[in-house]
C-alpha cells in the first residue's frame, strides 16, 4: 500500500486525507531524501488552529509532517526551502481535498518559508 497523505486543519470536519498513487510515493521519497539537513536543530512546529501541514504516513506508520519550510518526522528533519514539497503534495490531493481549501492553502506556500 502506498503512503497517505493528510492535510492537518482543525475545522472540526475530518482532515482531508488520499493515498498517493505508486509514483507519487516513489517521487515523494526522491523529492524528500534530496531535501538538506539543517546545521541547526529545531524546534517543534508552531501550533496554531488552522493549518499544520501535510502529514505523510506510510504503510509502516513512518510519518513526516511537511510545513512552512521545515519536514519533521522519518530519522532527520530536513529543510523545504520554498516549501516546494509542501506544494507538492497539496497539488497530489486535486479530487479528493475541496479545491477552495487547496488553492487557499497553495497561495499560502507560494514564496514564503
Amino acid at each position: 500500500m502506498t503512503a497517505r497523505a493528510t492535510i492537518l486543519i482543525s475545522s472540526g470536519d475530518p482532515d482531508p486525507s488520499w493515498h498517493l498513487t505508486e509514483e507519487q510515493d516513489r517521487e515523494f521519497r526522491e523529492k524528500l531524501a534530496s531535501l538538506p539537513v539543517p546545521n541547526t536543530t529545531t524546534s517543534g512546529a508552531y501550533q496554531a488552529s488552522g493549518y499544520r501541514g501535510v502529514m505523510v504516513r506510510d504503510a509502516s506508520d513512518e510519518r513526516w509532517v511537511v510545513y512552512r519550510g521545515w519536514v519533521r518526522g522519518g530519522v532527520v528533519a530536513r529543510v523545504d526551502d520554498g516549501r516546494a514539497l509542501e506544494a507538492w503534495l497539496l497539488e497530489t490531493g486535486r479530487g479528493t481535498a475541496p479545491d477552495t481549501l487547496l488553492a487557499d492553502l497553495l497561495k499560502r506556500t507560494k514564496g514564503r518559508s
